[in-house]
């Protein structure tokens, strides 16, 4: 989900001493390129599944319900962040896992959230996702009207982001560069002046973000 974020909590690790995590029900080994679907499985009332994940390459898991609503069933993932204290949560019916911002490990948890009733049905669709070691969000406000512009930007992976502002010819008129050396969410603002200092003309800008290992235009 675009609105999750890093969460850290220095304890949590050595609650694992005393106590297990939920049985596994199934490992997924995922490769890119491949489409793989895992079906025929059913929750009972209150029930849940736990599942763990394997791949190199990005994946997009969706949940499919095979009986009843989707609002029956809750779906969500935990990642473990590499070399820091920060565990990743991300729920909905479609979530995406990419590997390349480093991760220990990933679990999967289908649950049956309804108060009455048994016997749901489900898949776990698994293919193709995006790499993700930055996500920019939505400007706002969008038109700025002659007031400053914000930009969040949530950076995954330890890199430098370059964000650049343009107008329809092309030409540059604003940019910011940082490097970050961990997860971490922030606002950028932008005052509305360009290299010159000067107070931007009306019109239509792009932005363009510059990360490790992808560039978006907005």
């Amino acid at each position: 989900h675009q609105n999750a974020v890093p969460y850290s909590y220095d304890e949590a690790d050595g609650y694992l001493t005393v106590i297990n995590r939920p049985t596994v029900n199934k490992v997924f080994y995922f490769e890119e390129g491949n489409l793989y679907t895992e079906s025929n499985w059913t929750l009972d009332l209150y029930e849940s599944h736990y599942y763990s994940l394997e791949t190199n390459s990005p994946v997009t898991l969706t949940l499919v319900p095979d009986s009843g609503p989707l609002s029956d069933l809750s779906f969500f993932t935990i990642t473990k962040l590499s070399s820091t204290n920060v565990w990743s949560v991300r729920a909905g019916t479609e979530v995406n896992i990419d590997p390349g911002i480093g991760i220990d490990w990933v679990s999967i948890i289908v649950s049956a959230i309804r108060d009455e009733g048994n016997d749901w049905e489900y898949t776990i669709q698994l293919e193709d996702g995006y790499s993700e070691d930055y996500t920019i969000y939505s400007l706002y406000p969008n038109p700025t009207m002659g007031v400053s512009t914000n930009i969040d930007l949530q950076v995954i992976s330890e890199q430098t982001i370059n964000i650049k502002i343009i107008d329809v010819l092309g030409r540059e008129i604003w940019n910011y560069v940082e490097y970050f050396s961990e997860p971490q969410i922030m606002s950028i603002t932008w005052n509305g002046k360009n290299l010159n200092g000067k107070n931007a003309a009306n019109g239509v800008y792009f932005i363009i973000t510059e990360g490790k290992a992808k560039t978006t235009v907005h």
